[in-house]
């Protein structure tokens, strides 16, 4: 449990490290370069645009929030996980509000469907992330294709990141804010958790 509990704290570390490092470079270049060519060369229109919109709208936060607490629900049969899935899921919310709110980053201007409030960090893309760890972690422990959902689990965070982009709606460092603040917070979490273990056994 020491070990896991160091490995969390590092991990923790490094991804806060990051978060801030980007962060500045998002508030001092808003609109640079990199961000705003990946942006126009992800924009899609027609079929392939459709596409992303769906996978975008099934992202949506508040969708993402009920499959997330449906799926804690329905097969986390331990109390305090599920309210560790909460826990986890409303505070990653939470802090990407507070950051969107902090930094005030425009979105880009060529929205292809049409989302309001600021860019900075992507919420779909924390969403995303918090359930498909929260997914992974439940199924992993109930079936032997573990590697086929790790694997799902990472598309459906790069297809929400992606879906984002193309629609307009973000920007590239957006929606790597997001999946650097939920890594940070997820992390925190089992940091505290695995600290919080040791004292019962203790």
């Amino acid at each position: 449990m020491n070990a896991k509990k160091n490995q969390y704290f590092y991990v923790s570390i490094i991804i806060l490290f990051l978060l801030i490092v980007q962060t500045i470079l998002v508030y001092l270049f808003p609109k640079n370069p990199i961000d705003v060519y990946v942006n126009l060369w992800l924009h899609t229109t027609g079929i392939l645009g459709q596409l992303m919109a769906i996978i975008t709208n099934i992202a949506s936060p508040i969708i993402a929030i009920f499959i997330t607490i449906s799926i804690a629900v329905a097969f986390s049969f331990n109390r305090l996980d599920r309210y560790l899935v909460f826990a986890k899921l409303f505070g990653a919310i939470f802090l990407a509000i507070s950051m969107k709110y902090i930094f005030h980053r425009a979105r880009p201007e060529n929205q292809i469907i049409i989302d309001h409030g600021f860019s900075y960090p992507s919420i779909h893309t924390v969403t995303a992330v918090v359930l498909s760890l929260t997914f992974y972690k439940i199924f992993k422990e109930k079936t032997d294709h573990t590697i086929s959902i790790r694997f799902l689990c990472v598309t459906w965070i790069i297809l929400v990141m992606i879906s984002r982009i193309s629609l307009g709606n973000h920007y590239l460092t957006d929606t790597i804010g997001g999946l650097l603040l939920a890594g940070f917070w997820l992390s925190f979490c089992n940091y505290i958790i695995a600290i919080k273990s040791i004292n019962l056994q203790a």
